[in-house]
């Protein structure tokens, strides 16, 4: 259970960036959505599905490469800041003042 909450960190991380966000217009929004969900899934599916069949029969359902997970949980990570800088840099006002005071500036 613990390591499905872990893998899914990531993509409560883009809800609250995507909280900020309203200006985006909807294509944007479940682009972005699709494109972590698409990074995470394998992750996800390593941590929870294959995880619980390992412990239970001591076989995996599915062999995925460690790599390919890896590298794919990074790039779930460059997804989400690609986003913000993306709403970052189409903010203005108060908006953009929302967004250094999550970075903590000023």
């Amino acid at each position: 259970m613990s390591a499905a909450f872990w893998t899914c960190g990531p993509f409560v991380l883009y809800l609250v960036i995507e909280s900020l966000a309203p200006s985006l217009s909807q294509r944007t929004k479940w682009t972005a959505r699709a494109i972590v969900a698409a990074t995470l899934a394998p992750a996800f599916f390593e941590n929870t599905a294959n995880a619980a069949a390992q412990i239970t029969s001591g076989c995996g359902l599915v062999l995925l490469p460690k790599w390919l997970i890896n590298d794919l949980f990074v790039a779930t990570q460059l997804a989400i800041m690609a986003f913000f800088i993306l709403y970052y840099l189409r903010s203005a006002g108060l908006q953009r003042q929302r967004l250094r005071w999550v970075f903590g500036r000023s």
